[in-house]
């Protein structure tokens, strides 16, 4: 009898340890689709030294973009950004005027001055990169 409550123990363990295994592998799955759907996160583009694209969900779809101008000196635009259909999003700021961005797994496509550009992300963290001018 003493037995059968330790097996009956052990099985009620097991059970509520392979559930909460469960609960947690459906919350991060959950949780990383989510961060792959979207467009957030540093993004940087290997033909434009020095520039970078930062999304920003949790700022009120903030966007900002970093670059340095001729003289060498770092500019930032900011502005926001929507997402129009499935990976095509509209970015608005004073450089970018309902500009439209393809959204492609963690790369992203982007006119720059009538040219195409392609950005890929660096970090899944919106980060700030500063460059010092000499």
């Amino acid at each position: 009898m003493l037995i059968k409550k330790i097996s009956n123990v052990y099985v009620k363990i097991i059970f509520i340890v392979l559930l909460f295994l469960m609960f947690t592998l459906l919350v991060y799955r959950y949780n990383f689709n989510n961060q792959i759907n979207s467009l957030h996160g540093t993004y940087t583009c290997e033909s434009l030294p020095f520039t970078s694209i930062v999304f920003n969900e949790k700022d009120n779809n903030a966007f900002y973009y970093y670059y340095k101008d001729s003289e060498g000196k770092q500019i930032e635009d900011k502005g926001i950004y929507s997402k129009k259909k499935d990976n095509i999003y509209i970015i608005k700021s004073n450089i970018f005027n309902n500009t439209e961005i393809i959204r492609n797994k963690n790369k992203f496509f982007i006119k720059i001055d009538g040219k195409e550009y392609i950005f890929k992300k660096i970090n899944n963290t919106p980060s700030i990169i500063i460059s010092k001018t000499s």
